[in-house]
Protein backbone atom coordinates (compact mmCIF):
# COMPACT_ATOMS: atom_id res chain seq x y z
CA UNK A 1 0.00 0.00 0.00
CA UNK A 2 1.39 3.43 -0.97
CA UNK A 3 2.01 5.87 1.85
CA UNK A 4 -0.52 8.50 0.63
CA UNK A 5 -2.95 6.43 -1.43
CA UNK A 6 -6.16 7.62 0.30
CA UNK A 7 -8.11 10.74 -0.70
CA UNK A 8 -8.61 13.47 1.92
CA UNK A 9 -12.38 12.83 1.71
CA UNK A 10 -11.75 9.31 3.09
CA UNK A 11 -10.70 10.71 6.49
CA UNK A 12 -12.92 11.74 9.38
CA UNK A 13 -9.94 12.34 11.69
CA UNK A 14 -6.16 12.48 11.53
CA UNK A 15 -4.72 8.97 11.24
CA UNK A 16 -1.60 10.08 13.15
CA UNK A 17 -2.98 11.91 16.23
CA UNK A 18 -6.75 11.24 16.06
CA UNK A 19 -7.73 14.94 15.98
CA UNK A 20 -10.97 15.78 14.16
CA UNK A 21 -10.24 19.54 14.11
CA UNK A 22 -9.39 19.61 10.40
CA UNK A 23 -6.67 19.76 7.79
CA UNK A 24 -4.90 22.39 5.69
CA UNK A 25 -2.90 22.81 2.50
CA UNK A 26 0.07 25.16 2.94
CA UNK A 27 0.41 27.90 0.33
CA UNK A 28 3.05 30.53 -0.28
CA UNK A 29 1.25 33.85 -0.83
CA UNK A 30 2.14 37.51 -1.07
CA UNK A 31 0.15 40.72 -1.38
CA UNK A 32 -1.95 43.09 0.69
CA UNK A 33 -5.20 42.40 2.54
CA UNK A 34 -7.77 44.89 3.76
CA UNK A 35 -9.06 43.79 7.17
CA UNK A 36 -12.38 45.63 7.11
CA UNK A 37 -14.29 46.15 10.38
CA UNK A 38 -17.45 48.06 11.18
CA UNK A 39 -17.38 50.94 13.66
CA UNK A 40 -18.11 48.56 16.54
CA UNK A 41 -14.92 46.64 15.78
CA UNK A 42 -16.68 43.60 14.32
CA UNK A 43 -15.53 42.03 11.03
CA UNK A 44 -17.42 43.45 8.05
CA UNK A 45 -17.91 41.73 4.70
CA UNK A 46 -14.85 39.52 4.14
CA UNK A 47 -15.64 38.71 0.52
CA UNK A 48 -12.87 40.92 -0.83
CA UNK A 49 -10.26 40.23 1.87
CA UNK A 50 -8.09 37.93 -0.25
CA UNK A 51 -8.73 39.43 -3.71
CA UNK A 52 -5.26 41.02 -3.97
CA UNK A 53 -3.35 37.96 -2.73
CA UNK A 54 -1.07 36.20 -5.21
CA UNK A 55 -0.63 32.45 -4.81
CA UNK A 56 2.72 31.32 -6.15
CA UNK A 57 3.18 27.82 -4.72
CA UNK A 58 0.96 25.23 -3.08
CA UNK A 59 2.00 22.21 -1.05
CA UNK A 60 1.43 18.81 -2.63
CA UNK A 61 0.06 17.48 0.68
CA UNK A 62 -2.82 18.03 3.09
CA UNK A 63 -1.67 18.22 6.72
CA UNK A 64 -3.38 17.87 10.10
CA UNK A 65 -4.10 21.20 11.83
CA UNK A 66 -3.29 19.70 15.23
CA UNK A 67 -0.06 17.71 14.69
CA UNK A 68 1.02 19.23 11.33
CA UNK A 69 1.75 15.76 9.89
CA UNK A 70 1.06 14.95 6.24
CA UNK A 71 -2.21 13.08 5.75
CA UNK A 72 -2.89 12.81 2.02
CA UNK A 73 -1.51 13.92 -1.33
CA UNK A 74 -3.35 16.71 -3.15
CA UNK A 75 -4.97 15.34 -6.31
CA UNK A 76 -5.48 17.82 -9.13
Amino acid sequence: MAKYDKQISDFKECPKCGSDYGYFQAMYVFGWVEDIKDFEGEPANKGELYDSINYSRESKFYCCVQCKERIARVVN
